[in-house]
C-alpha cells in the first residue's frame, strides 16, 4: 500500500511538471508569436515611411529639375534679349556719331545720354560735358512764342515735333536750329526719353 501511494505520488508529481512543462512552452509560444507580430508591424511601419521617403525624394527632384529647365529657359531668353538690345543699341549709336546733323538723345528727365560729333561741332561742348546734363537748361533753349503751345503738346501728348527754336554755343552764341523731336519708348510703351535732331539754319 505504502508503494503505491508512493507511485501515484511520483506519477502526479511527474504530471505536474509535464502540466507546467506545457504551460511554459505554450507561454513561450505565445510570446514568441507576440514578438513577431510585433516585428511585422515594425517591418511594415518602415516599408511604410521608406516609400514616403521615397515619393518625396521623388517629388523634390522633379520640383528640382523643373527649377533648374525653368531658370535656363529664361536665362537663355533674357540674355538673348540683352544681345538683342546690344546691337541695336551699336547700331543706333553708329548711326548717332556718323549722320551729319547734330543728335541728342536723353532720357525720361531729359537728362543727355547721347551727344555725336556734329553736336560737338555746331555747339561746342564736348560729349563728356554735355554728358548727365538737362537739355534745355544746358543749351539754353529757347522758342519762338508761336510754337511754344505745340513744343507743350508734345511733352503732354508724347507725339513727333518739329519746329525752329534758338541754343546757344558754349561761349553763348545764339544758333538759330530746325528741331525735330520723338519721344523714344521703350516695348511696354513707356517713356524712355526724347530723341532730337538738330540743323543749323
Amino acid at each position: 500500500l505504502y508503494l503505491q501511494s508512493t507511485d501515484q505520488a511520483e506519477k502526479i508529481l511527474i504530471a505536474r511538471k509535464l502540466a507546467d512543462n506545457a504551460a511554459i512552452n505554450l507561454n513561450t509560444i505565445n510570446l514568441h508569436n507576440y514578438n513577431r507580430g510585433i516585428l511585422t508591424e515594425a517591418i511594415n511601419a518602415n516599408n511604410q515611411i521608406q516609400n514616403l521617403v521615397q515619393g518625396m525624394t521623388f517629388g523634390i527632384l522633379l520640383l528640382t529639375i523643373f527649377f533648374v529647365f525653368f531658370v535656363v529657359y529664361y536665362t537663355r531668353i533674357y540674355v538673348r534679349q540683352i544681345k538683342k538690345t546690344e546691337k541695336k543699341l551699336h547700331y543706333n549709336a553708329s548711326l548717332i556719331k556718323n549722320i551729319s546733323d547734330a543728335i541728342i538723345t536723353t532720357d525720361k528727365d531729359l537728362r543727355i545720354t547721347n551727344w555725336n560729333e556734329p553736336a560737338v561741332k555746331l555747339f561746342g561742348y564736348t560729349e563728356a560735358e554735355a554728358r548727365g546734363q538737362k537739355l534745355g537748361e544746358f543749351l539754353g533753349v529757347k522758342y519762338p512764342l508761336t510754337q511754344m503751345i505745340e513744343v507743350m503738346d508734345f511733352f503732354v501728348s508724347e507725339n513727333d515735333w518739329k519746329g525752329e527754336a534758338i541754343y546757344h554755343h558754349k561761349d553763348g552764341t545764339p544758333v538759330s536750329v530746325e528741331v525735330s523731336s520723338a519721344v523714344i519708348k521703350t516695348t511696354n510703351e513707356k517713356n524712355q526719353g526724347i530723341i532730337v535732331v538738330v540743323r543749323d539754319i
